[in-house]
This record gives C-alpha cells, sequence and structure tokens, in this order.
C-alpha cells in the first residue's frame, strides 16, 4: 500500500523510511497532534472536550432539523472563481 522504501535492510527500517519519505511534513505534523491529543495525559483535555462539543453541535443540528427539512448554506468561505479566472 502506498509508498514504500526497497531500499531498507530490514523490515523496521523500511517501514520507518517508508512513512519518513512517504508522508509530507503537514502530514505529519498533523499525526503527531493527533498522538498527543490521545496521550493519557490529554486524554481528558483535548478528546473528551472535542466529543462534548461534536455532541452540543449534534443536538443543534437536531433542534432546527425538527422545524426545517434542509439547511442551504455555503460550503467554502470564499465566493467560487469566476470562469478563466484559475
Amino acid at each position: 500500500y502506498g509508498y514504500r522504501d526497497f531500499q531498507a535492510e530490514n523490515v523496521v527500517d523500511m517501514f520507518s523510511n517508508s512513512r519518513a519519505a512517504g508522508f509530507g511534513d503537514e502530514v505529519k505534523r498533523r499525526i503527531m497532534i493527533g498522538t498527543y491529543a490521545l496521550s493519557s495525559g490529554y486524554y481528558d483535555a483535548y478528546y473528551l472536550k472535542a466529543l462534548k462539543v461534536r455532541r452540543l453541535i449534534y443536538q443543534d443540528f437536531e433542534t432546527v432539523f425538527k422545524k426545517f427539512d434542509i439547511i442551504v448554506s455555503p460550503t467554502t468561505p470564499t465566493a467560487a472563481f469566476k470562469l478563466g479566472e484559475v
């Protein structure tokens, strides 16, 4: 699956090298932040709070959909490009 470093001398090096070369800096940063947030000392501080926020958002949508069938809103924070502009 994905990128693989076949130059490695053993399986551990192959996995390490593949992950180092196969993921960009932003992906590596997000993996590290996710690992940090889910670590035992920070589980309550970050993950549980995020679950509570997700539940509140869900409840807000449930409340809105009791009165309305659809929500029409923009899908991006900026207007679309004009034809031929890109």
